[in-house]
């Protein structure tokens, strides 16, 4: 691993595992990054009252072990940072003009993901 790498706090990645999109993409990076690096939680089995559970069905939040909350296109610039062959392509998507692009993009296929993927919802317990 990198030392660069290796001195990112850990991120807690809070995903939508009834999306199956959305599970396929974090099983991807399950396997690229560390398990020291990340940690996974999925919505519907969430317990963490940081997060609001109905706000992260909505976008993907990452929260590191700093206590910093990162949502949507940020959080995968997170976990991107994570990736050793990602981890160039995040530094340029922090550049804000790239950042805004990648925002636009996020929120577009946002739109797309409700009318084409079907998700149960989560419920509180």
């Amino acid at each position: 691993m990198r030392e660069s790498q290796s001195k990112q706090p850990t991120i807690t990645v809070y995903y939508d595992d009834q999306c199956p999109l959305c599970t396929r993409e974090i099983n991807f990076y399950k396997r690229k990054i560390h398990s020291e690096g990340a940690n996974w939680e999925a919505i519907s089995n969430m317990e963490d009252d940081r997060i609001d559970k109905n706000k992260a069905l909505e976008k993907l939040h990452v929260a590191d072990s700093n206590g910093n909350l990162f949502i949507g296109a940020d959080a995968f610039i997170e976990i991107w940072a994570r990736v050793p062959k990602l981890s160039r392509f995040a530094k340029i998507m922090r550049i804000p003009i790239f950042n805004i692009f990648l925002d636009i993009c996020y929120e577009a296929f946002l739109f797309l993901r409700k009318y084409t993927w079907r998700r149960q919802s989560c419920t509180r317990k």
